[in-house]
């Protein structure tokens, strides 16, 4: 499913409208409306406010659907870990959520390169 798609249909599950987001995140009626009805790519600065309007997480956003953030590997081992966690523990909630993008897109760029190589 398309973000635009998601875009809007999360909109009208929540009765809100191409104007309340627009005025929420800064941008004018017209952008809004060119992501939903034209499809046109949504600036990466924009996805947590979109979230946090809609009240969803950014996979419901970008993929359709919740994803749960798995447990595994939750002690801190090392000083590495601890540092980036307490690191992670300043930022607030909707640079988490990015960070968490960020590190998963890294993490799947490193697996593809590993694998490209062997």
């Amino acid at each position: 499913m398309k973000i635009s798609q998601i875009l809007r249909d999360t909109l009208k599950e929540n009765e809100r409208t191409q104007k309340e987001l627009s005025q929420f995140i800064g941008v004018s009626t017209s952008t809004v409306n060119n992501w939903i009805k034209l499809d046109r790519s949504i600036p990466a600065e924009y996805i947590i406010p979109i979230c946090e309007f809609l009240k969803i997480s950014p996979y419901r956003l970008l993929i359709g659907e919740e994803k749960e953030l798995s447990g595994k590997n939750i002690n801190c081992n090392n000083a590495i870990e601890k540092e980036a966690l307490n690191l992670f523990k300043q930022l607030p909630e909707h640079e988490q959520l990015k960070l968490i993008g960020r590190m998963e897109i890294l993490v799947e760029d490193y697996e593809k390169t590993n694998s490209e190589e062997q």
